[in-house]
């Protein structure tokens, strides 16, 4: 029976040099991006100004919970909440199977060309910042855009509708806006998942006359259902 060797953290250390070496322009990055501006937190408890700069981070008073008390105590307080709540939850209940179900579609696409070029298309949008692909809505949905010419030239529109200009257009916007820009990117790990199934189970269940919606059903899904949940999590 071997003996089992202790942990020594110095000999750790040295036998795994490379490993942490390649985990350390990582590590630099979380401790700056997302460990360091943390700090900015005690903002929510000071009585801070804009205008003092960096060195009223420091400088200003505390404030204790006034600024909350602010917040809550608006009386659009409600409206933001639901608002906020209303937008993200039904959003995801729209987002999470569309980019499961625009995933499927890519994953039936026979040709590599086109699936790529698909793939590439859906993914530019994730790239465009929000203040662009915003001005880009607006202008779409603007009295002379290009979506209020087309449904006034067909007869649907008698005269030209400020879309953005409606508060009851609020969430549909919010939320199509965002399904359209994020749809794309939102796919990749579904078809990271996909292409990672067997296709001996593919073949096996063409040969018993399984058509493709049928593979799908019963093949596809099943087999990436883990990452189903944790996108599911990880959206909630």
């Amino acid at each position: 029976m071997k003996k089992k060797k202790n942990f020594t953290l110095g000999k750790d250390w040295t036998t795994q040099f490379q490993l942490h070496t390649l985990m350390l322009p990582g590590t630099v990055c979380i401790i700056v991006f997302s460990i360091l501006p943390l700090f900015g937190l005690i903002l929510a408890f000071k009585n801070y100004s804009v205008v003092e700069g960096v060195a009223g981070i420091f400088t200003s008073k505390w404030y204790g919970f006034q600024n909350f008390k602010i917040i809550f105590g608006n009386h659009d307080f409600t409206r933001m909440l639901v608002n906020t709540l209303g937008i993200n939850l039904l959003g995801n209940l729209i987002n999470i199977p569309a980019a499961l179900f625009f995933a499927l579609l890519i994953n039936e696409i026979a040709s590599p060309f086109l699936k790529k070029s698909v793939q590439t298309l859906t993914y530019m949008p994730h790239f465009i910042s929000w203040v662009v692909f915003g001005g880009i809505i607006i202008t779409l949905l603007s009295s002379d855009g290009p979506i209020n010419r087309f449904l006034t030239e067909i007869g649907i529109l008698s005269s030209p509708i400020v879309f953005m200009a409606q508060p009851g257009n609020f969430w549909a916007i919010a939320i199509i806006s965002n399904l359209i820009k994020e749809l794309g990117w939102s796919t990749i790990l579904y078809t990271a998942a996909i292409a990672g199934v067997d296709q001996e189970l593919y073949e096996a269940a063409a040969i018993d006359g399984a058509g493709r919606f049928r593979r799908m059903v019963s093949i596809t899904i099943p087999c990436i259902k883990g990452t189903i949940m944790i996108m599911v999590i990880f959206a909630v």
